[in-house]
């Protein structure tokens, strides 16, 4: 914690910097951005794009050095401007942690809390730590086909003497502690360890699979050496920066006939396409990973049943999304949904509902900003190959910069060529775009899907 601290600390202070050096373009992210439209711009916010700001003036001064500013054309001129317009429309300065990294391999930091204690093994969530002498309903395990014999060792050891019922509640069962390190039940005997935990099960019948066993119990802590304890671990990890990378081309036709009907420079459009198109690959990428990382999955049928208007049926698709909400509290031990990365068909249905604000204006191009839906951001993917139209992955973002799902760590900023020769045809010219930067999932228990069936 005092880690978290000392380098909040330090990124308020560089914070500070850059809004005191950059100060008309964060007011312009804090006035026009969309996504000053989702949330308030907050320190972190200043301090990634400062950075980012800073990193493209260090790439000038590297152009200048070696004699190549003049490829970069009129880019210097507004490449602060495009570099704000970048973050500000981005859905990963949304729902990701913005850390900006020095090396092309960086350290980014994010927070988890963990069990710290190995008794309860050591590295848990906090779901799964008791911090209390009275345990109930701990899962101990599930019954195997044909197995009737178990044994499984209680967390919160030591154990209180005649405090320990085991149960297999599909099945009826139950075992009471008799006070005599023994477990009676109908058609159920075990025994308990006070002093390690260990219980040991017999079922008269061999059960069926899958049925849960639960425990019961109270944790003796005047006998025990320590009471539980939870560590919140701030910890760090290495990301390795990857290049995205965009060329387009334009004819001297095209560009002189842009100019002379319409007062359009044909090579700056290409650029501010480029630009579009490198922020949409990066964000497809980043819900592959979410996607990949997933866990668990809450489904919703898109079919009214019989006697059910559709118009009452959709409403409970707010239920699913309190459901997947559930799903990563049950993960993580804490969390809300603060943004979902939908396909096309959920984002139609979250669209009709009550509490929908629309965002976008259907001009972007790839991932983007559609709404947000009572609270929770929503992202559309228009590509069915990169996100099915009919699935979303729900992700919690805390208040905190470092608790989040996801990471975009950028290392060499946005940057575009100016038009140079292309290939043999000297009337072709080209232009490019390039970012450098890593994309990475911190805690996959804060994601979780919504599938429309």
């Amino acid at each position: 914690m005092l880690q978290e601290t000392v380098t909040g600390q330090a990124i308020e202070r560089k914070a500070d910097h850059y809004f005191t050096k950059y100060k008309p373009f964060v007011e312009a992210l804090e006035r026009n951005s969309l996504l000053s439209k989702v949330r308030a711009i907050n320190t972190t916010d200043v301090y990634a794009l400062g950075k980012q700001l800073e990193n493209f003036q260090v790439y000038k001064r590297l152009c200048e050095e070696d004699g190549t500013l003049s490829q970069l054309g009129k880019i210097p001129d507004v490449a602060l401007d495009v570099l704000t317009v970048a973050y500000g429309t981005s859905p990963l300065s949304a729902i990701a942690s913005i850390q900006p990294i020095d090396e092309e391999q960086g350290t980014i930091y994010f927070k988890n809390i963990v069990s710290g204690d190995s008794q309860l093994n050591s590295g848990d969530l906090l779901s799964g730590v008791s911090a209390t002498s009275n345990v109930m309903g701990e899962a101990l395990g599930q019954t195997q086909a044909g197995e009737s014999d178990y044994s499984f060792s209680l967390k919160n050891a030591p154990v209180q003497v005649g405090s320990v019922r085991v149960e297999i509640a599909e099945l009826n069962l139950v075992a009471q502690d008799n006070g005599l390190g023994q477990l009676i039940g109908f058609d159920i005997q075990g025994t308990i360890d006070y002093v390690n935990g260990t219980v040991t099960l017999s079922t008269k019948h061999a059960p069926e699979a899958e049925h849960t066993i639960t425990a019961a119990y109270s944790g003796d802590y005047d006998a025990a050496d320590d009471i539980p304890k939870v560590g919140m671990k701030f910890a760090s990890k290495t990301v390795q920066a990857r290049l995205w990378a965009l060329k387009d081309t334009i004819g001297l036709q095209q560009s002189y006939a842009l100019r002379r009907r319409f007062g359009m420079v044909a090579e700056d459009e290409i650029a501010q396409d480029l630009v579009a198109a490198i922020n949409s690959e990066q964000m497809n990428t980043a819900t592959r990973m979410l996607l990949a990382k997933a866990q668990g999955e809450v489904t919703f049928k898109k079919n009214a049943p019989s006697g059910i208007s559709y118009n009452d049926h959709k409403q409970g698709f707010k239920d699913a999304i309190a459901q997947a909400e559930a799903t990563i509290l049950n993960n993580a031990g804490r969390g809300t949904i603060s943004a979902m990365v939908a396909g096309r068909n959920v984002c139609a249905l979250a669209a009709t509902l009550p509490g929908f604000t629309k965002l976008s204006d259907g001009a972007a191009v790839g991932p983007h900003i559609f709404g947000i839906l009572d609270g929770i951001l929503i992202v559309r993917v228009p590509n069915q190959q990169v996100m099915d139209a009919d699935t979303a992955v729900c992700v919690y973002k805390g208040k905190s910069n470092f608790e989040s799902a996801l990471v975009s760590a950028p290392y060499m900023p946005l940057v575009v060529t100016s038009a140079l020769p292309h290939g043999v045809n000297p009337l072709v010219n080209q232009r490019a775009a390039a970012v450098w930067s890593a994309i990475d999932v911190l805690v996959p228990s804060f994601i979780t899907k919504i599938r429309l069936v």
